[in-house]
């Protein structure tokens, strides 16, 4: 246990939405621990390396949207150095069943012609008309407040008639106004898995935030995720913070009716005048806080939410030369062009919109000479018929044999091979039934229709994908960001104020704030 126990912040869970926060708090003057129950630190952004380091891989993070802003603030906090980064010139790939290809590359004009070139003139323009309202929308909100005064809300959708239109839609459902034909509904599409839910659920508006974030260029860091994972632990504690593994919270202390510290299960307490919680935020308000602590009404609408599904995911490497089969980072395989068809086979256990990343295509360093890694994923339910360890490596067959099409002969040819299921997944990050994207991303689950930040319990704040920031890796340390103000303006520190609003610009390094609080005592047991 660590020798100290006053703490200005504490932060439960170790993902990139709390190693985030965690490293502006600190570098902002703040003395900060982070609690983490699993071995490591990362969350799903831990890599981790199999036949004696031969192989690494990343369990669920494989790229990053809107880099430069990501990049900025690790610059910001002077560890940028620490994650060189290669840019994906493609922003994925996609087969369908019935032979239909694509290689999407990145920019919006390349991207939506690449979609457009295997089609018939007339679908094509479907494809077009499709993307020009993305952009005519995504135009609309880049003007708006991120919060609306209900006030201002009927002039404001006067003035933005396409996101007026489109606000509360699913992709369906603009595919239903522009895109009568199913070969154009299936390839503009097609990326649905990268946030979990298929047209017909998806949210529009975050669907295309997606590709507009996306299509600026995925940058992967050499050396896999773990690389931004440590650049992160690395700000923390050289600005003075702590950070413990195997160490799982139990209980969030409150005191007068605010923040008081954390209990972890083994009994150990911290004190602490604000926790930021990149949890399972069902966990986290439920169990860690309690009822007794928040107003029914807020904890009735956490209950009511929905959460995301989770994955299936086999890890496997190859002795085939996968440079020579003309891949993007990542490749989906839709066994249907119906993405409604493809969603009934994920929720009946059947491998479908799965995709493959490919890692070793961006950093050959991840397997030995000669050999590649194979990243193969896929929505999955928490129960199906049979229990998971029944499914597992039958599950795993089928995901390899869907494969097949995009590489032949990938089953003869692998060198290495583990099945990950739903267990897994809720196993390292105790979320919700394993859930991948934390809430599902349905239109009345988007934006400021997650969960905010700030709580209603004073000096509780909410981190990661449950949160308004939403899914993904970028979104994750976006969410660290938006938190880290908050508390800051709680704790009453003038670093807040000038922070940048998004680090969109570069900020060059910036000096640590000098700390307010005295010297940090150095971890020992857990650290």
């Amino acid at each position: 246990m660590s020798d100290r126990t006053d703490y200005d912040v504490i932060v439960v869970g170790s993902g990139l939405g709390g190693l985030s926060a965690a490293a502006l708090l600190a570098h902002s003057g703040e003395r900060v621990l982070v609690l983490e129950q699993g071995d490591d630190i990362g969350g799903v952004a831990h890599a981790f390396v199999r036949n004696g380091g031969d192989y690494v891989f990343d369990p669920a993070v494989h790229s990053t949207s809107a880099g430069e802003i990501v990049w900025n603030f690790l610059e910001y906090l002077g560890v940028d150095g620490d994650v060189p980064y290669v840019v994906s010139p493609h922003s994925h790939g996609a087969y369908f069943g019935d032979g239909l290809r694509v290689l999407a590359p990145t920019g919006w004009d390349a991207y939506v012609e690449s979609l457009a070139a295997p089609l018939p003139k007339n679908e094509g323009d479907e494809i077009r008309e499709f993307h020009r309202v993305c952009r005519t929308v995504l135009d609309e909100m880049a003007w708006m407040p991120y919060r609306m005064d209900a006030r201002n809300l009927a002039a404001i959708m006067e003035e933005k008639p396409n996101f007026a239109a489109y606000r509360m839609a699913t992709v369906e459902d603009v595919f239903t106004d522009h895109v009568p034909s199913l070969r154009p509904r299936a390839l503009a599409g097609a990326a649905w898995p990268f946030i979990g839910s298929p047209p017909s659920r998806l949210s529009f508006l975050n669907y295309i935030q997606l590709l507009d974030t996306h299509l600026e260029g995925p940058r992967y860091p050499l050396g896999s995720y773990q690389r931004m994972v440590d650049a992160f632990a690395k700000a923390v504690r050289g600005c003075g913070g702590d950070i413990l593994v195997r160490s799982p919270a139990a209980k969030v202390l409150v005191a007068d009716g605010a923040v008081a510290g954390v209990r972890t299960e083994s009994g150990a307490e911290f004190s602490a005048r604000a926790v930021v919680a990149n949890a399972d935020a069902r966990h986290t308000l439920n169990d860690l806080v309690g009822p007794e602590h928040l107003p029914e009404s807020y904890l009735k609408r956490v209950n009511r939410m929905r959460p995301s599904l989770s994955v299936l995911t086999v890890f496997a490497a190859t002795d085939l030369d996968l440079t020579q089969y003309g891949l993007a980072h990542e490749t989906f395989v839709h066994p249907h062009l119906d993405h409604s068809a493809n969603w009934a086979d994920v929720l009946a256990g059947r491998p479908a919109s799965a995709w493959m990343s490919n890692t070793t295509l961006m950093d050959p360093s991840l397997a030995p000479d000669g050999e590649h890694t194979v990243i193969m994923t896929c929505m999955a339910p928490w129960e199906l018929d049979r229990p998971w360890p029944e499914l597992k490596e039958p599950a795993g067959d089928a995901m390899i044999d869907l494969f097949e099409q995009v590489i032949p002969g990938l089953s003869a040819h692998l060198t290495y091979r583990e099945v990950a299921t739903p267990l897994a997944m809720h196993r390292f990050t105790r979320g919700y039934q394993g859930a991948t994207y934390g809430w599902e991303n349905t239109p009345n689950q988007f934006a400021n229709k997650r969960l905010a930040h700030q709580t209603p319990l004073d000096g509780l704040y909410l981190s990661g994908h449950w949160t308004e920031s939403g899914s993904s890796s970028f979104r994750a340390v976006s969410s660290g960001i938006s938190s880290s103000k908050l508390v800051l303006s709680w704790l009453g520190n003038d670093v807040g104020a000038t922070l940048p609003r998004s680090f969109r610009e570069r900020t060059g390094p910036v000096p640590p704030a000098r700390r307010r609080s005295s010297t940090p005592v150095e971890t020992t047991e857990g650290t």
